[in-house]
């Protein structure tokens, strides 16, 4: 077999695991990667927690993320208003 017949299986596999894993007429979309500068005092803090949960610190500023966003009234009304000034 060739390089580029075995990349092609290899392409249609993680295509047909990525199905199988989040449903049949949905793509799977791979979390993105950001950047953010933050207070030392808040690094520190975050460290901590996420020592304490067990947890890595990219996970734990990934699920307050959500959670604000999805939880939060004043992160609603904030992220509401700056779209609307846009």
């Amino acid at each position: 077999m060739c390089p580029s017949q075995l990349r092609s299986i290899n392409e249609a596999s993680e295509e047909d695991m990525a199905k199988s894993r989040v449903g049949h007429n949905t793509q799977f979309k791979a979390p993105a990667r950001i950047s953010i500068t933050i207070p030392e005092s808040v690094n520190e803090r975050l460290i901590t927690i996420s020592r304490e949960q067990g947890r890595s610190l990219s996970n734990l500023a990934a699920y307050l993320l959500e959670w604000a966003i999805s939880n939060e009234p004043n992160c609603q009304t904030v992220l509401s208003t700056k779209a609307s000034a846009e």
